[in-house]
Protein backbone atom coordinates (compact mmCIF):
# COMPACT_ATOMS: atom_id res chain seq x y z
CA UNK A 1 0.00 0.00 0.00
CA UNK A 2 2.81 2.34 0.86
CA UNK A 3 4.30 1.43 -2.27
CA UNK A 4 1.31 2.56 -4.04
CA UNK A 5 0.86 5.87 -2.16
CA UNK A 6 4.48 6.81 -3.17
CA UNK A 7 3.82 5.78 -6.93
CA UNK A 8 0.72 7.92 -6.89
CA UNK A 9 2.53 10.82 -5.64
CA UNK A 10 5.41 10.54 -7.90
CA UNK A 11 2.98 10.06 -11.05
CA UNK A 12 1.18 13.32 -9.38
CA UNK A 13 5.03 15.46 -9.51
CA UNK A 14 5.43 14.59 -12.62
CA UNK A 15 2.21 14.93 -14.59
CA UNK A 16 0.60 18.06 -12.45
CA UNK A 17 4.22 20.00 -12.84
CA UNK A 18 3.16 20.52 -16.33
CA UNK A 19 0.35 21.87 -15.53
CA UNK A 20 -0.14 25.70 -15.93
CA UNK A 21 -2.40 26.18 -12.70
CA UNK A 22 -4.18 23.41 -10.90
CA UNK A 23 -7.72 24.05 -9.29
CA UNK A 24 -7.99 22.15 -6.41
CA UNK A 25 -11.59 22.29 -3.50
CA UNK A 26 -10.14 21.93 -0.72
CA UNK A 27 -7.74 23.43 1.63
CA UNK A 28 -6.37 19.59 2.56
CA UNK A 29 -5.71 19.40 -1.18
CA UNK A 30 -4.37 23.09 -1.41
CA UNK A 31 -1.92 21.79 1.13
CA UNK A 32 -1.15 18.45 -0.91
CA UNK A 33 -0.76 20.58 -4.14
CA UNK A 34 2.05 22.67 -2.36
CA UNK A 35 3.57 20.23 0.48
CA UNK A 36 3.53 16.53 -1.49
CA UNK A 37 3.25 17.54 -5.10
CA UNK A 38 5.34 20.22 -5.11
CA UNK A 39 3.57 22.70 -6.93
CA UNK A 40 4.70 26.41 -6.44
CA UNK A 41 1.57 28.22 -4.57
CA UNK A 42 1.35 30.61 -7.80
CA UNK A 43 0.32 27.77 -9.40
CA UNK A 44 -2.26 26.53 -6.96
CA UNK A 45 -6.10 27.73 -7.19
CA UNK A 46 -8.78 26.98 -4.26
CA UNK A 47 -11.84 27.07 -5.85
CA UNK A 48 -14.65 25.34 -2.73
CA UNK A 49 -17.63 23.39 -4.76
CA UNK A 50 -20.71 25.64 -4.97
CA UNK A 51 -24.03 24.41 -4.59
CA UNK A 52 -27.47 25.61 -6.47
CA UNK A 53 -28.43 27.33 -3.18
CA UNK A 54 -32.31 27.42 -5.05
CA UNK A 55 -32.75 24.16 -5.73
CA UNK A 56 -32.38 22.88 -2.06
CA UNK A 57 -33.39 26.23 -0.47
CA UNK A 58 -37.35 25.04 0.62
CA UNK A 59 -37.38 20.72 -0.01
CA UNK A 60 -40.55 19.50 0.62
CA UNK A 61 -40.99 17.46 3.82
CA UNK A 62 -41.37 14.30 4.19
CA UNK A 63 -41.41 12.55 1.21
CA UNK A 64 -38.85 10.40 1.26
CA UNK A 65 -39.83 6.83 -0.70
CA UNK A 66 -40.80 4.72 1.74
CA UNK A 67 -41.09 6.85 4.85
CA UNK A 68 -44.04 7.95 7.11
CA UNK A 69 -43.03 10.34 9.69
CA UNK A 70 -44.89 8.51 13.27
CA UNK A 71 -46.11 11.39 15.47
CA UNK A 72 -43.65 13.33 17.77
CA UNK A 73 -40.65 11.22 16.01
CA UNK A 74 -37.09 12.93 14.72
CA UNK A 75 -35.41 11.96 11.93
CA UNK A 76 -31.22 11.77 11.43
CA UNK A 77 -30.55 11.40 7.91
CA UNK A 78 -27.26 10.70 5.63
CA UNK A 79 -27.37 11.28 1.84
CA UNK A 80 -24.28 8.99 0.43
CA UNK A 81 -23.40 6.22 -2.10
CA UNK A 82 -23.02 3.33 -0.36
CA UNK A 83 -19.18 2.49 -0.43
CA UNK A 84 -16.49 1.64 2.07
CA UNK A 85 -15.03 4.69 2.27
CA UNK A 86 -18.31 6.63 3.69
CA UNK A 87 -18.55 4.19 6.68
CA UNK A 88 -22.24 4.49 6.93
CA UNK A 89 -21.70 1.01 9.11
CA UNK A 90 -20.18 3.51 11.61
CA UNK A 91 -23.56 5.80 11.53
CA UNK A 92 -25.18 2.79 12.15
CA UNK A 93 -23.55 1.24 15.02
CA UNK A 94 -23.73 5.18 16.77
CA UNK A 95 -27.17 5.58 16.18
CA UNK A 96 -27.77 1.97 17.82
CA UNK A 97 -26.20 3.22 21.23
CA UNK A 98 -28.58 6.37 21.18
CA UNK A 99 -31.33 6.41 23.98
CA UNK A 100 -35.05 5.86 22.97
CA UNK A 101 -36.53 9.32 23.71
CA UNK A 102 -36.79 11.93 21.47
CA UNK A 103 -38.22 9.00 19.30
CA UNK A 104 -35.62 8.91 16.32
CA UNK A 105 -35.25 7.22 13.04
CA UNK A 106 -32.27 7.21 10.77
CA UNK A 107 -33.12 8.11 7.20
CA UNK A 108 -30.55 6.62 4.46
CA UNK A 109 -30.13 7.93 1.05
CA UNK A 110 -28.24 6.31 -1.34
CA UNK A 111 -27.57 2.92 -3.09
CA UNK A 112 -24.21 0.88 -3.62
CA UNK A 113 -22.28 -2.32 -3.22
CA UNK A 114 -22.69 -1.92 0.51
CA UNK A 115 -26.10 -1.50 1.11
CA UNK A 116 -26.72 -5.38 1.55
CA UNK A 117 -24.37 -5.57 4.13
CA UNK A 118 -25.67 -2.48 5.59
CA UNK A 119 -29.51 -3.73 5.72
CA UNK A 120 -27.73 -6.84 7.67
CA UNK A 121 -25.83 -5.02 10.33
CA UNK A 122 -28.68 -2.93 11.25
CA UNK A 123 -30.65 -6.33 11.64
CA UNK A 124 -27.75 -7.73 14.06
CA UNK A 125 -27.65 -4.21 16.01
CA UNK A 126 -31.48 -4.37 16.69
CA UNK A 127 -32.66 -1.34 14.65
CA UNK A 128 -33.79 -2.73 11.17
CA UNK A 129 -37.02 -1.43 12.44
CA UNK A 130 -36.03 2.20 12.81
CA UNK A 131 -33.70 2.53 9.43
CA UNK A 132 -34.74 3.37 5.95
CA UNK A 133 -32.75 2.71 3.08
CA UNK A 134 -34.10 4.53 0.45
CA UNK A 135 -32.28 3.64 -2.53
CA UNK A 136 -30.79 6.35 -5.14
CA UNK A 137 -32.87 9.49 -4.49
CA UNK A 138 -32.26 12.94 -5.82
CA UNK A 139 -31.35 14.86 -2.50
CA UNK A 140 -33.88 17.69 -2.78
CA UNK A 141 -36.22 14.33 -1.96
CA UNK A 142 -35.44 13.63 1.00
CA UNK A 143 -33.33 16.35 3.01
CA UNK A 144 -36.66 18.22 3.89
CA UNK A 145 -37.23 15.20 5.92
CA UNK A 146 -34.00 15.44 8.08
CA UNK A 147 -34.14 17.17 11.45
CA UNK A 148 -30.49 16.43 11.54
CA UNK A 149 -27.93 15.68 8.83
CA UNK A 150 -25.23 13.50 9.84
CA UNK A 151 -21.63 12.68 7.71
CA UNK A 152 -19.68 9.96 9.05
CA UNK A 153 -17.12 9.50 6.14
CA UNK A 154 -13.37 8.13 6.51
CA UNK A 155 -12.01 10.44 4.08
CA UNK A 156 -13.43 13.63 2.34
CA UNK A 157 -12.20 16.55 0.14
CA UNK A 158 -15.37 18.91 -0.12
CA UNK A 159 -18.51 16.71 0.08
CA UNK A 160 -21.24 18.13 -1.87
CA UNK A 161 -23.99 16.32 0.27
CA UNK A 162 -22.95 18.32 2.77
CA UNK A 163 -23.40 21.58 1.04
CA UNK A 164 -26.75 20.80 -0.57
CA UNK A 165 -27.90 19.77 3.43
CA UNK A 166 -26.76 23.24 4.45
CA UNK A 167 -28.53 24.94 1.51
CA UNK A 168 -31.23 22.68 2.77
CA UNK A 169 -31.10 24.83 6.10
CA UNK A 170 -30.25 21.56 8.23
CA UNK A 171 -28.34 21.24 11.24
CA UNK A 172 -25.33 18.90 10.49
CA UNK A 173 -23.28 16.26 13.43
CA UNK A 174 -19.87 14.97 11.41
CA UNK A 175 -16.63 13.54 11.91
CA UNK A 176 -13.64 15.20 11.31
CA UNK A 177 -12.54 14.72 7.71
CA UNK A 178 -11.25 16.88 5.11
CA UNK A 179 -12.61 20.21 5.18
CA UNK A 180 -16.14 19.58 6.77
CA UNK A 181 -15.12 21.92 10.31
CA UNK A 182 -14.30 24.67 8.16
CA UNK A 183 -17.46 24.36 5.88
CA UNK A 184 -19.94 24.55 8.54
CA UNK A 185 -21.18 27.40 10.37
CA UNK A 186 -19.06 28.38 13.57
CA UNK A 187 -21.74 27.77 15.14
CA UNK A 188 -22.07 24.33 14.34
CA UNK A 189 -18.29 23.43 14.44
CA UNK A 190 -18.81 21.78 18.07
CA UNK A 191 -20.68 19.02 16.70
CA UNK A 192 -17.93 18.24 14.33
CA UNK A 193 -16.30 15.35 16.21
CA UNK A 194 -12.95 13.65 15.72
CA UNK A 195 -13.45 10.49 13.53
CA UNK A 196 -12.63 7.79 15.69
CA UNK A 197 -14.48 8.95 18.96
CA UNK A 198 -17.79 7.47 18.46
CA UNK A 199 -18.83 8.84 22.01
CA UNK A 200 -18.78 12.60 20.82
CA UNK A 201 -20.26 11.53 17.71
CA UNK A 202 -23.38 9.46 19.50
CA UNK A 203 -23.36 13.21 21.93
CA UNK A 204 -23.15 15.68 19.04
CA UNK A 205 -26.43 14.07 17.55
CA UNK A 206 -28.07 13.57 21.06
CA UNK A 207 -27.90 16.77 21.93
CA UNK A 208 -29.38 18.00 18.30
CA UNK A 209 -32.25 15.69 18.91
CA UNK A 210 -32.87 17.20 22.44
CA UNK A 211 -33.02 20.85 21.36
CA UNK A 212 -35.28 22.05 18.64
CA UNK A 213 -34.09 26.04 18.85
CA UNK A 214 -30.47 24.99 18.13
CA UNK A 215 -31.29 22.94 15.35
CA UNK A 216 -33.27 25.95 14.36
CA UNK A 217 -30.25 28.14 14.41
CA UNK A 218 -27.72 25.89 12.97
CA UNK A 219 -29.73 24.99 10.11
CA UNK A 220 -30.18 28.75 9.39
CA UNK A 221 -26.75 29.99 9.71
CA UNK A 222 -25.68 26.89 7.77
CA UNK A 223 -27.78 28.44 4.84
CA UNK A 224 -26.31 31.61 5.36
CA UNK A 225 -22.80 30.36 4.97
CA UNK A 226 -23.80 28.68 1.96
CA UNK A 227 -25.32 31.66 0.46
CA UNK A 228 -22.36 33.25 1.62
CA UNK A 229 -19.48 31.30 0.62
CA UNK A 230 -20.32 27.80 -1.70
CA UNK A 231 -22.87 28.77 -3.82
CA UNK A 232 -22.77 28.06 -7.16
CA UNK A 233 -23.04 31.36 -8.17
CA UNK A 234 -19.71 32.48 -6.57
CA UNK A 235 -17.82 29.16 -7.92
CA UNK A 236 -18.64 30.26 -11.73
CA UNK A 237 -17.27 33.68 -10.93
CA UNK A 238 -13.99 31.99 -9.77
CA UNK A 239 -13.64 29.59 -12.66
CA UNK A 240 -14.39 32.53 -14.77
CA UNK A 241 -12.04 34.73 -13.18
CA UNK A 242 -9.15 31.89 -13.78
CA UNK A 243 -10.28 31.46 -17.71
CA UNK A 244 -10.52 35.02 -18.40
CA UNK A 245 -14.28 34.55 -19.06
CA UNK A 246 -16.31 37.62 -19.00
CA UNK A 247 -19.72 35.98 -17.91
CA UNK A 248 -21.85 39.09 -19.05
CA UNK A 249 -21.48 37.91 -22.67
Amino acid sequence: ADSQIFRRVLFRRWALARCALVVVPSRLLERLAREVWRLPAERVAYVPNGVDVARFSAPARDIAPGFARRPGELVVGTVAPLRPEKNVGRLLRIFATLGSSPPARLLVAGDGIERPALQQLAGKLGIADRVIFTGQVAPEHVLGTFDIFALSSDTEQMPNALLEAMAASRPVAAVNVGDVKSIVCEENRDFIVERDDGPAFAGAITKLLHDHEQRRTLGRKNHERVVGVFSQERMFAAYSEIFGVDRAH
